[in-house]
């Protein structure tokens, strides 16, 4: 029995059909997203893989409206059919993650089976694919035929109603896109995103039960079933013939929208990038203009003597912009970079807004035009409303099955065959050709037919002319010099081309991947594409027991692969690459891969490397993985849990497993999701740093990792691998075992306050936020700070004491040198240079052959073999001549320097930097006059080197005071200040040791040694000098506090709970699982004003105790130091919503906004601050001061005086005061 509803609850019954409409897109969209992404976690994300999911979802969609459009007219109740369609989109949504786990078996007993075919396997794909998908998608497509059948009620308005069907279930689709790539999948997983469209699904199937139930029409003899009006059958305003013309050009025109997408898709990720949000961001555009379109559209698409003529015009035009793309792509966007600087970059952490400015520049006109033509056809197709469902079914069927064929034929045929910008041609001329043959259709005269196919002809050819080729540039917008090779094939644009610097660097989709270094050494890096090659090489080689199956993933240029073919006793080594030109643009690298291609023991697979190790059979020794970095789409899977245990189960029994880890592209929380994610797969996980500190190696074993020494000696006595390793600046075991960074327990440590696994449901890295930040700081110095001593993972066998002790403190020499790298590293990150260049010359006086650092200094033995040959073609290069007289100086032969320096003065008397390096030069001789004159010469030639001349002379001074007064301990210690205050440290030392020997009794000289010691990272001998210093001075509380800082830094590093003795009879118990004891530590940091330090520790202690409000209150303050306000204010106001009645945090939070120049925000603060604390002289001068910045005189004096009652200590107020009052005249 049906209930009648009230008269206006029947009236906005369409307007509730429409808003489920609406809600149905939405979720439609959502389980497209999510059920493609659980997909290619199956099939791989080659592009066959992707493929073949989109026809199969495109094919059920299909399926589904042509079988109900067939039966939908029939029936006389169309709103219980609705709503169990919706229930089971709903169910089968729901099962669908159960089904798809229980098939994965299956999928791959197929994949093994077939392995031999291509074709075999790509139909099992496409079947296992459809099975899958077919129910689902079915009952979607089936659902517009029916609403359409629904809400259609007569001839007159019956484009008009498909129209706004079409819109509002596409303006659902917009939303659902939207907020399943950029919020849903990132913060509820690919499991709850399903639920939450399942939900949407039972919802919309509940009230449209309850509405056929509820709302029964009023009128008289009309059936509840909602039956048209308009009963009497309308005459035909088309014959048959035009109806399959149109049916059979909407599927064209459906072939043509599927390869614009496809295009438009892969061109635009080189303005975008191709991120998740960037792929998110072009569906969702291209949904939009179908919806505006649709939207538009219904005002006009039921005048009947114009449907047809619209629809073809809307078609010329489709084929007009779609040229046009071709200009906006190829030369608009390249040329905007004139005035919006970096307008064309793709770089990551561009806004937003930017983002889809540029897709729908590309995209939204063309798609308006796309979203028109459906309420256009349906009007022609659909007779009536006795036939609509059969109408809008069977065109909506064609234009699916078009639109499968456009994206198989561009992705695999047009694309590689023709190239993307001839491709953009021909479908533009297949839409322009289409809209004639409507246009004939129509009847239009021949006149307009003829200015219509002219002008869009014409605008083609134009387009042609403007831009005959369409080449892609760097998608970090840097320059190329030489493009030696681009190809378009199905899986991408592979391009080599040089640098400014003559590299050779192969990009897929305009990331650079892989290359050369520069053979110029003057402008090479220390950490260029060949060390990441050759270290995914080498390090589980020289680790590995005895390797002889190997799997590379990603070929690159193919260092690695020449790498591992260095071990003579490796017998196999498969390579699988996701995109096949790669591997045909091995032949531009020669210098990197020596062709080992041509190796018998290489057998290269063109697959996704997550789908191989899934499907394979195989085990391997060493497996080594090198990919993009986690934020692109689909990479972040590489790096998931699921990821990791396919790779553990492809491992044989000792077998290693490393990754490729790019700390500088992924934010500090998801360096750590990541590295315990793979801790949990492998517990004995350890983590490496390439010598130059430039990306990290996870490394992951079966067992507890265990370096043989001996073994690992004879492998670096072996020529090929010497040689090899020699190239990136590795040439021995002493500085191979240096890019050793942390233990597995350390690993624990680091990773302590990361609770999250990142996971194929779960992918929380690849979605990291719209905003991104450069990480390197951040990382490396975290990274640095939890550096382990690699010496308990040294197996040294039956090495006498002596020899396992001097090996041991070689290993301790070596992890200072790694530390002075890091050092420099972050300094040269930061520009300061001179600083990175000064700690790059401590390591190499620990060890004055290494040539790796030398190389770093740009003094090494190729640099030098370099400036001699441009001598010899140039005698007057002054250039060169000063590089000589640099790498001379560097090599302690100052009367070489001197000799070069004044050849350079020679040619060019007036060149300053000269006059400079004389100075150095002669002052490292003693000849301190000569010395001082040269500097007070450089100052005279160019006054802007004063500051830096005037802090050199008095040096000179006090080296010639030295050198006169040997055993004056006042002299050698303003010598040793001077050199800390240039950061010179190490030659600080050696002063003020002299200092404490000349002066023992001298507590001043002690603690001054300790603190540079410390600089040094000498923490032993550091606290060594704080107890003698103490000992003669207990009441230095700065000396009392970093002692105490350095007991708690050992007592952490040792990795265990022990009882720290602090000064007089206090203890601390440090544990490094409690956030006290990195509470305590970072506060002792932040009193030493170290508050890079501080800010590391602080952090830890908050990642294990995210509750700890005084945690949050002195991070503030460390970030305030740093001027880092942002960051400063959400630390404050965590600490404030920790513990409200915190008038510290108040306040501090005001000092925050006044450095802001927030002034009135500066005010609240310190109020609140004051009612929290009425007696709180800090916070009225504080506010006081803010008060004075705004300009209000009396205030700022009442604050003042305030605080002055308070604390009559703030004596300097009151010239501050009277100051102030003087100056309004009071």
């Amino acid at each position: 029995m049906t209930i009648p509803a009230p008269a206006p609850v029947g009236r906005m019954w369409p307007r509730v059909v429409l808003a489920l409409c609406f809600v149905s897109g939405a979720s439609s969209l959502l389980y497209e997203v999510v059920w493609a992404r659980m997909l290619h976690l199956l099939f791989g994300d080659t592009v066959l893989a992707v493929s073949t999911v989109l026809a199969s979802f495109m094919a059920g969609l299909a399926l589904g409206s042509f079988w109900i459009g067939r039966s939908i007219d029939r029936r006389r109740r169309v709103l219980p059919a609705y709503a169990a369609l919706e229930l089971g989109i709903g169910l089968s949504a729901v099962l669908f993650p159960m089904v798809l786990e229980s098939l994965t078996p299956l999928y791959v007993r197929l994949h093994q089976f077939l392995s031999s075919s291509f074709w075999l396997v790509s139909l099992a794909r496409f079947l296992v694919a459809f099975g899958l998908l077919c129910v689902p998608t079915a009952l979607m497509g089936a659902t517009l035929p029916v609403l359409s059948r629904y809400l259609v009620q007569s001839s007159a308005t019956l484009g008009s109603r498909v129209a706004a069907l079409y819109a509002v279930n596409t303006a659902g689709a917009v939303l659902g896109c939207f907020m399943t790539g950029y919020v849903l999948i990132g913060s509820l997983g690919l499991g709850g995103t399903v639920w939450l469209g399942a939900a949407l699904n039972f919802a919309i199937a509940i009230i449209a039960w309850a509405g056929q139930r509820w709302i029964e029409p009023r009128e008289a003899g009309e059936a509840p079933s909602r039956s048209p009006r308009d009963t009497a059958l309308v005459p035909a305003l088309y014959d048959d013939k035009t109806v399959r013309r149109v049916l059979t050009s909407f599927a064209l025109a459906g072939c043509a929208a599927l390869s614009y997408e496809v295009i438009w898709t892969r061109a635009l990720t080189f303005f975008v990038g191709n991120s998740t949000y960037a792929f998110s961001a072009m569906l969702t555009t291209f949904l939009t203009g179908l919806a505006l379109g649709s939207w538009l559209c219904a005002r006009v698409s039921d005048r009947s003597g114009i449907a047809l003529a619209w629809l073809g015009g809307l078609q010329v035009a489709i084929g007009v912009y779609g040229a046009l793309t071709i200009v906006i792509l190829g030369r608009l966007f390249y040329r905007l970079d004139g005035w919006w600087e970096g307008f064309s970059n793709a770089y990551w952490g561009a806004p937003l807004w930017l983002t889809f400015l540029k897709t729908f520049i590309v995209i939204l006109p063309p798609t308006l035009c796309m979203g028109a033509t459906f309420p256009l056809v349906s009007k022609i197709v659909a007779r009536g409303p006795h036939v609509v469902g059969r109408g809008v079914g069977t065109a909506y069927a064609c234009n699916t099955l078009g639109a499968i064929v456009g994206a198989w034929v561009t992705g695999f045929v047009a694309i590689p065959v023709l190239g993307i910008h001839h491709t953009l041609v021909v479908t533009a001329l297949l839409s322009v050709g289409i809209g004639g043959v409507l246009l004939a259709s129509a009847s239009t005269p021949r006149l307009r037919q003829g200015v219509v196919y002219a002008a869009a002809l014409g605008a083609i050819v134009a387009v042609i002319v403007a831009a005959p080729t369409f080449r892609f540039a760097d998608i970090a917008g840097e320059p190329e010099k030489e493009i030696l090779h681009y190809e378009e094939d199905v899986a991408g644009v592979v391009k080599v081309a040089t640098d400014v610097h003559d590299r050779k660097l192969l990009s897929i989709n305009g990331w650079s991947v892989a290359g050369t270094g520069s053979p110029n050494p003057d402008v090479a890096l220390v950490n260029d594409y060949p060390e990441v090659q050759k270290m995914l090489a080498h390090l589980p080689m020289l680790l590995h027991p005895a390797p002889r199956r190997v799997l590379v993933i990603g070929f690159g240029a193919g260092g690695t692969v020449w790498s591992l073919s260095r071990y003579v006793a490796l017998e196999r080594l498969d390579v699988v690459e996701f995109v096949p030109g790669v591997i045909r643009a091995a032949r531009f690298f020669p210098e990197v891969n020596h062709g080992v291609l041509g190796d018998p023991r290489v057998r290269v697979t063109i697959d996704d490397g997550r789908n191989y190790l899934l499907v394979t059979p195989e085990t391997y020794d060493v497996v080594s993985v090198d990919t993009l970095d986690p934020k692109h789409a689909g990479n972040g899977n590489l790096y998931t849990r699921e990821f990791y245990a396919q790779s553990r189960r492809a491992l044989r029994p000792g077998g290693i497993f490393v990754q490729w880890l790019p700390y500088h592209q992924v934010d500090n929380a998801s360096l750590k999701m990541i590295a315990r994610t793979f801790q949990d797969v492998y517990p004995h996980a350890t983590v490496w740093l390439n010598r130059f500190k430039g990306y990290t190696l996870l490394v992951g074993t079966l067992e507890p990792l265990s370096i043989d020494v001996a073994r690992l000696e004879r492998h670096f006595a072996t020529p090929a691998i010497q040689r090899d390793l020699a190239e990136v600046h590795v040439a021995t075991p002493w500085q191979f075992l240096e890019s050793f960074v942390m233990r597995s327990d350390t690993v624990r440590r680091y990773t302590a306050g990361s609770t999250r696994l990142n996971t194929y449901d779960r992918p929380y890295v690849e979605f990291f936020g719209v905003s991104w930040r450069d990480p390197v700081e951040e990382n490396l110095a975290e990274l640095a700070h939890f550096a382990d001593d690699v010496s308990p993972l040294l197996a040294l066998g039956d090495r006498s004491l002596s020899e396992t002790q001097q090996f041991r403190e070689r290993v301790a020499v070596q992890r200072r040198i790694s530390r002075y790298i890091a050092r420099g590293y972050l300094a040269s990150w930061r520009r300061r240079l001179q600083e990175g260049t000064r700690e790059y010359r401590k390591a190499l006086k620990l060890d004055p052959q290494d040539e790796g650092v030398k190389f770093a200094l740009g003094v090494a033995a190729v640099h030098k073999r370099h400036a001699l040959a441009a001598l010899l073609r140039r005698p007057d290069d002054i250039k060169s001549l000063s590089k000589l007289g640099y790498i001379a100086w560097n090599e302690q032969d100052y009367a070489e320097s001197v000799r070069r320096f004044r050849q350079v003065l020679a040619l060019n008397p007036r060149h300053a930097p000269s006059y400079i390096h004389l100075g150095v030069s002669y002052a490292a001789q003693e000849n301190f006059e000569a010395s001082i004159a040269a500097y007070r010469e450089a100052k005279h030639l160019q006054p802007d080197l004063a500051g830096v001349v005037g802090q050199s002379i008095d040096l000179v001074e006090l080296l010639r005071r030295a050198r006169q007064h040997p055993d004056d301990p006042a002299t050698q210690a303003r010598l040793g200040e001077l050199y800390a205050s240039d950061g010179r440290f190490d030659r600080a030392i050696e002063c003020f040791e002299k200092v404490t020997a000349l002066a023992p009794a001298a507590p001043r000289g002690f603690l001054t040694l300790a603190r540079y010691y410390e600089a040094e990272d000498r923490d032993a001998d550091a606290m060594r000098a704080y107890d003698r210093g103490l000992a003669l001075d207990s009441t230095d509380t700065l000396a009392r506090n970093n002692r105490e800082k350095l007991l708690i830094k050992r007592a952490l590093e040792q990795g265990k709970r022990v009882e720290v003795k602090l000064g007089g009879d206090g203890a601390l118990t440090i544990d490094p699982d409690s956030p006290t004891s990195y509470y305590q530590l970072g506060l002792r940091y932040l009193r030493n004003d170290e508050t890079d330090a501080a800010v590391v520790a602080l952090r830890r202690a908050i990642a294990l105790g995210p509750d700890l409000d005084g945690a949050h209150l002195f991070l503030g303050l460390a970030y305030t130091s740093l001027g880092t306000y942002a960051s400063a204010e959400a630390e404050y106001r965590r600490a404030i919503a920790l513990r409200p009645g915190n008038p510290e945090a108040y306040n501090y939070l005001g000092l925050v906004y006044h450095h802001q120049q927030r002034y009135r925000q500066a005010l609240g603060a310190y109020q609140k601050a004051i009612a929290q604390a009425p007696d709180y002289a800090v916070a009225y001068v504080n506010l006081g001061a803010s008060h004075e910045a705004l300009g209000e005189t009396d205030e700022a004096l009442t604050a003042y005086r305030q605080a002055l009652e308070r604390d009559g200590n703030l004596m300097s107020l009151q010239a501050k005061i009277d100051a102030l009052r003087k100056r309004v005249g009071r």
